[in-house]
């Protein structure tokens, strides 16, 4: 019987057939290869995603294990790169440099910030070893991509609500023994972090500057290759099958973004998007003529009862996990009056996997991102299951029907048919 390779080796294998894969369908495309230049592309070819997948878990595993455990350890406890890239924001140094120039010295730098030149050095040589920055042979600071990306006014919203988010999260240990089992907004790690009995949208609506970069931060993350417009739009079958006039409701819609994408791409139906008074009072000289006769903007809660009554889908995108179980399900009671039978209510939100089924890359980024809706707002990503029982404590007329997981997409569709 054959030996088995050493792990380190299988990986190495791994690598070097998954990033051949890729680059023969980036030739096949004509498409530019990865590179932390300047002007790189930032969009991956699709059909190279499987492979990609492949060729990092398989880096990343290779890295961890040639690290050794103490290593290993050190360096995801003693990480320091958030905390300097947040400071190079807040003094405003990757936009200070100019786009596609020959770079800036660190003495020009020391002077535009007023900070030392030695603090200077060191804070872009640390964003070096993460590709940020990169140093000229004059010795001179210029862009790679990931610093041009951090100039873009969404990254610097979203680097400054990461500053109002961190603190939280050394909190957390605090929160779960004051408040076991909450899933009150205003009882988490965030809200001992500001030592205000508040929620985060709550002490949002207190600072109109972090209102405005949540907003950026939240239209940088949609702009995700995973969270196109398109996934719902496509990736959900049952609105071709609506027959002409069908009603559809988006609720949660905030701008419309998606329902203009529904009703482009099914002309037959009829799209409301419902969202607070202030968001749709922001939208509603922005629907695009194209659409205008076939989309309609609607102040309205969600927590109160649904004004709509019989229409053909009722959809939430990326609503529910902003929300503990006690609020989603008052939410799902609010639209029980609302609906006929055989109604559609669909959600699309991320679906956590069961362990090891996601690429482990992936997977980090999906239970990081529970635990930050957990320290910030009192509320968690769902398993399949979890969203059965979701639905199921709102009401067992709740049946499920179908989940769709369009390939690409950050989030999958989850159908619900009311059967009373």
């Amino acid at each position: 019987m054959a030996q088995q390779p050493p792990r380190i080796v299988e990986l190495a294998d791994t690598i070097s057939k998954s990033v051949a894969e890729i680059q023969g369908i980036i030739n096949s495309q004509a498409a530019p290869s990865p590179s932390f230049g300047e002007d790189a592309a930032g969009v991956f070819p699709e059909s190279a995603l499987g492979a990609r997948n492949k060729a990092i878990d398989a880096a990343l595993e290779l890295h961890d294990l040639l690290l050794e455990p103490f290593n290993l350890f050190f360096k995801t406890m003693a990480n320091m790169n958030g905390p300097c890239l947040a400071t190079l924001n807040h003094f405003n140094i990757p936009s200070i440099i100019p786009h596609g120039s020959s770079g800036m010295s660190y003495s020009e730098l020391a002077q535009t910030t007023g900070q030392p030149e030695p603090l200077i050095r060191r804070l872009i040589h640390h964003a070096m070893t993460v590709h940020v920055f990169r140093e000229t042979p004059e010795g001179k600071v210029a862009h790679t991509s990931l610093s041009k990306l951090m100039a873009s006014n969404h990254a610097k919203a979203w680097m400054m609500t990461l500053t109002e988010l961190w603190p939280a999260s050394l909190h957390f240990p605090e929160a779960l023994a004051k408040w076991p089992g909450s899933e009150d907004p205003t009882e988490t790690s965030f809200s001992l972090s500001k030592n205000k009995p508040e929620s985060f949208y709550q002490y949002c609506a207190q600072k109109p500057d972090l209102a405005t970069a949540f907003a950026k931060t939240m239209e940088m993350m949609a702009a995700r290759p995973g969270m196109r417009n398109s996934f719902l739009a496509e990736g959900y079958p049952y609105f071709a099958e609506l027959g002409d006039k069908g009603v559809v409701i988006d609720l949660g819609g905030t701008h419309g973004h998606i329902a203009f994408a529904v009703a482009r791409r099914h002309k037959h139906l009829n799209v409301v998007v419902q969202d607070l008074p202030e968001t749709i009072a922001d939208a509603v000289d922005n629907v695009p003529e194209d659409v205008s006769a076939r989309v309609k903007l609607m102040a309205h809660d969600f927590f109160t009862e649904q004004p709509i009554k019989n229409a053909d889908v009722y959809y939430f995108r990326w609503v529910f996990h902003n929300w503990g179980d006690l609020k989603s399900i008052q939410i799902l009671k609010a639209l029980i009056p609302a609906l006929k039978p055989g109604a559609r209510v669909v959600v699309m939100d991320p679906i956590l996997p069961e362990p090891g089924v996601l690429p482990r890359w992936r997977e980090n980024d999906l239970r990081s991102e529970d635990f930050t809706m957990k320290v910030v707002l009192n509320a968690h990503e769902r398993s399949k299951a979890e969203w059965v029982d979701l639905f199921h404590n709102a009401d067992t007329k709740f049946v499920l029907k179908e989940i769709y997981e369009p390939e690409g997409s950050d989030m999958g569709i989850i159908e619900f048919v009311w059967t009373p």
